[in-house]
């Protein structure tokens, strides 16, 4: 199934492919995010095994689909899903910057493998889309049970359908269960700077806002009990307006723009926890503004994330200058 929001020959590709090969099926969606085009892709298929990956991954080796087959006939229930790993492509011409191992590595933004165990079971929350298995009758529907297309961006919407399919089997008195089978490996073809994964994490809170409207009672599994705590507190009346702390936010994004860019970021550790506040940052600045009641306090939410920042980036620094020492505040 192709999302058509490519400029590549791919589509062509896959066409000839197609009249090649009489079990591939070739179809194409409006670029409307990647749920239409993984449910409509699903209620096509003819296997009873679904592969469900991204549109700039390549498999490191020809066994990827053997792989995740042996490991369906490990986990044959139609309750047990199987999770490939993603890592960056190890050639010359696509160099890892210090961004990219950060969120796939301490910082675990984007993909926590380095926290993970081989063959282990995990939750809804490690249910990623650019490399995971279901068996097909996983569903009933697929047009209508799988993926929420009301998520617009590449978000959420993977865990979202993952913690639906969780609370379906629990009520029945089993459960979800996801596999973590690395072998199963993906070069994953997508660079990062600071900016472009600031404005990644942006669209993620926005998403998160709509997994919430989904299933309010998640906050805590996904990092915002505390930041929607502060929302709905109204105790404190001495808040200016949002715009001053939003441009304090753009401000602080646009130093490690700078950093990158001229001052060799990656060059101290306390890099690391920078990068790690930053995007947490732009993560809480996206639910901030996805939210659009009169009624919530969105200064004293936007205080929390400063004095959130502040914290860590004043434990970081001075972790780095006298270790385990009483630190004095520098931020």
């Amino acid at each position: 199934m192709i999302d058509d929001g490519s400029t590549d020959d791919t589509p062509e590709r896959l066409h000839r492919l197609s009249r090649t090969h009489s079990n591939v099926i070739v179809d194409r969606v409006q670029n409307s995010g990647p749920a239409r085009a993984r449910n409509l892709a699903s209620s096509m298929a003819r296997g009873e095994i679904l592969v469900f990956v991204g549109d700039d991954v390549q498999p490191i080796d020809e066994h990827f689909l053997a792989f995740h087959l042996s490991a369906h006939r490990r986990y044959p229930n139609k309750n047990e899903a199987v999770l490939g790993k993603i890592v960056w492509p190890n050639h010359k011409n696509f160099p890892v910057n210090p961004v990219m191992f950060h969120i796939q590595g301490d910082g675990g933004q984007q993909f926590p493998y380095n926290k993970m165990q081989p063959y282990c079971e995990y939750d809804w929350r490690f249910f990623f889309s650019s490399n995971v298995s279901v068996k097909r009758n996983l569903v009933e529907d697929w047009i209508n049970e799988g993926y929420d297309t009301s998520f617009v961006y590449a978000a959420f919407e993977d865990p979202e359908f993952a913690l639906r399919v969780t609370k379906r089997y629990q009520a029945e008195g089993t459960d979800f269960r996801i596999f973590y089978v690395p072998a199963a490996t993906l070069a994953h073809f997508h660079p990062y700077t600071v900016e472009s994964f600031l404005q990644r994490q942006v669209t993620a809170g926005m998403m998160a806002n709509r997994l919430l409207e989904i299933h309010p009672e998640r906050a805590a599994d996904i990092g915002l009990a505390e930041l929607i705590g502060r929302l709905n507190d109204n105790s404190d009346s001495s808040n200016l307006p949002i715009e001053h702390y939003l441009s304090i936010f753009e401000g602080i994004k646009s130093w490690a723009i700078v950093l990158e860019h001229h001052y060799g970021l990656g060059s101290q550790n306390w890099h690391t926890e920078l990068l790690r506040t930053i995007f947490e940052l732009a993560y809480f600045e996206g639910y901030i503004r996805s939210k659009a009641d009169a009624g919530l306090n969105y200064a004293g939410a936007c205080r929390f994330v400063l004095e959130s920042v502040q914290s860590n980036l004043n434990r970081a620094i001075f972790t780095e200058l006298f270790g385990d020492a009483v630190r004095p505040a520098l931020v």
